[in-house]
């Protein structure tokens, strides 16, 4: 599978979004889990980010960053509701988790794309039939929207 690279800004827009969210819970109460959870959670995500450029399974990577914003995405409504901080920081912090989601959606997306338009193979099909049977024999073409960039032929006996 092709990895593809994550834009600069990129970076740094998810390092600025950690950076936020550490100011945001240092309102915490210093023993609260849900600070410790929260920190965690965007630690993994920037680490993911990060390495995401360096793994081989783009797709395996992709949804596993997804799964762990999906999970801050949950801490961060818990927190809003607790109101120890006031609630747009959380939504501020919540857009912009959004908007990696949404970045990592479209990779996701472009990621099949390129697999399948690498898959799609263009055939034709010789059809050998017994004179008794009133299958049709002869080249039979596979559909445009199935068969794409190569040409192969194969027999059936």
């Amino acid at each position: 599978m092709v990895s593809l690279r994550l834009p600069k800004d990129l970076e740094q827009r998810l390092f600025d979004l950690t950076l936020a969210l550490y100011r945001v819970t240092d309102f915490f109460p210093p023993g609260e889990v849900l600070r410790k959870h929260l920190r965690e959670k965007a630690n993994e995500i920037f680490s993911q980010v990060l390495e995401y450029n360096y793994v081989e399974d783009s797709e395996n990577a992709i949804l596993k960053i997804l799964g762990k914003i999906h999970s801050i995405k949950g801490y961060l409504g818990i927190a809003k509701s607790l109101r120890v901080v006031r609630s747009i920081n959380f939504t501020v912090l919540q857009r912009e988790y959004i908007f990696l989601a949404n970045f990592f959606d479209k990779e996701l997306e472009s990621l099949n794309k390129i697999d399948k338009s690498a898959s799609t193979v263009s055939a034709t099909i010789n059809v050998k039939t017994n004179p008794d049977s009133k299958i049709a024999a002869g080249p039979v073409k596979l559909p445009e929207a199935i068969a794409e960039p190569s040409s192969a032929t194969v027999e059936l006996i």
